[in-house]
C-alpha cells in the first residue's frame, strides 16, 4: 500500500524523544523506561509522578493516563531509529533535536528520511534562536538564558545545539528532505497537532516531505 492509499487509521505515526507529551495511536520513542510502568498500580504511578520531573509539566491524571494507554519504545535515538526503510508515514519531533549535538542531530534527520515512506512528513519543533535573542535584547535576560541552558538532570534534557529557521531548513535539506516550510502552532500536515504541539511562545515549527 502506498502512502497515498493508506487510510488514516493505518498510518504509522512516530513521536521521537516524546517523553510523556503523547497522542493516541502514536509510537513514542524515548530513552525513558515508560513501557514497563503501564503494568504498575495507579497508586504506585501517583507516587512516581510526585518524585519525577513531570510533576511541574503535566498533571497527575495526565501522567497516569499517558503511561497506561500509550505505546512506548525504549531507544537511544542517537544510535538510529528502530524502524525499517520506508515504513513510517509521519514523524513528530518536538524540542528534542536541539538536545542533541549538531552531528547527532544531522544523523537523526537522515535516519528520519530513511524510515519515512515516499510522501511521508516530518514535523520538527525547536526553541527558536531568533526569538530567544529578541527576548534577551528586550531585557528578559534570565528567561532567554533559561531557554538556551535549561535546567535538567537528564543529559538529553539539556541544550546542545540551537537553530533558527535558516539553520533548521538547511539541516532538513542536507538530509534530502523536500518541501520544507515553516508552520504555525497547531497547523500543518501532521495529525494530532492540537494535542502534540507545545510551547508556542518559544518554538519554531517546520515540516518537510520525503519525495
Amino acid at each position: 500500500m502506498t502512502f497515498a492509499q493508506r487510510e488514516p487509521s493505518e498510518a504509522v505515526k512516530v513521536n521521537l524523544g516524546s517523553g510523556l507529551l503523547v497522542a493516541p495511536g502514536w509510537i513514542n520513542v524515548d530513552l525513558g523506561w515508560y513501557s514497563p510502568l503501564r503494568y504498575l498500580p495507579r497508586f504506585v504511578l501517583s507516587y512516581l509522578y510526585s518524585r519525577s520531573g513531570w510533576h511541574s509539566v503535566i498533571g497527575k491524571d495526565q501522567y497516569v493516563q499517558a503511561v497506561k494507554t500509550n505505546r512506548f519504545v525504549h531507544s537511544d535515538l542517537r544510535q538510529g531509529l528502530p524502524f525499517k526503510d520506508n515504513s513510517v508515514d509521519y514523524i513528530f519531533c518536538s524540542h528534542f533535536l536541539d538536545s542533541l549535538t549538531a552531528s547527532d542531530g544531522e544523523r537523526l534527520i537522515r535516519e528520519a528520511r530513511r524510515v519515512l515512506v515516499p510522501g511521508g512528513v516530518i514535523r520538527v519543533s525547536v526553541s527558536d534562536f531568533d526569538r530567544t535573542i529578541d527576548l534577551y535584547r528586550s531585557g528578559a535576560r534570565q528567561q532567554a538564558l533559561a531557554r538556551l541552558f535549561p535546567s535538567s538532570q537528564s543529559e538529553l534534557g539539556r541544550r546542545n545545539c540551537t537553530y533558527d529557521e535558516a539553520m533548521l531548513t538547511a539541516a532538513l535539506s542536507a538530509a534530502g528532505l523536500s518541501k520544507i516550510g515553516k508552520c504555525e502552532y497547531r497547523n500543518g500536515a501532521v495529525p494530532d497537532l492540537q494535542i502534540l504541539d507545545n510551547r508556542p511562545e518559544e518554538s519554531l515549527f517546520l515540516e518537510a516531505v520525503k519525495l
